[in-house]
């Protein structure tokens, strides 16, 4: 064994999780969803990032 964490150690996660969430702690959502907004964000100005490199060559892709 490696060490890593298996199916059960992810289920037993949830488990706890979910019933924390029953008793009102959204502590985890708040995680989840600030995450969320930090990826998007990261990806839209990778994105953007992209588009401004290649829109000399590329104009009419960049304005579609």
């Amino acid at each position: 064994m490696d060490g890593s964490p298996g199916y059960g150690d992810y289920a037993d996660v949830l488990d706890t999780v979910s019933e924390r969430a029953r008793k009102g702690d959204l502590a985890i959502a708040s995680k989840l969803l600030a995450a969320q907004a930090l990826t998007l964000d990261n990806i839209f100005t990778e994105m953007a990032r992209r588009m401004a490199l290649n829109m000399g060559e590329y104009l009419g892709a960049t304005e579609t």
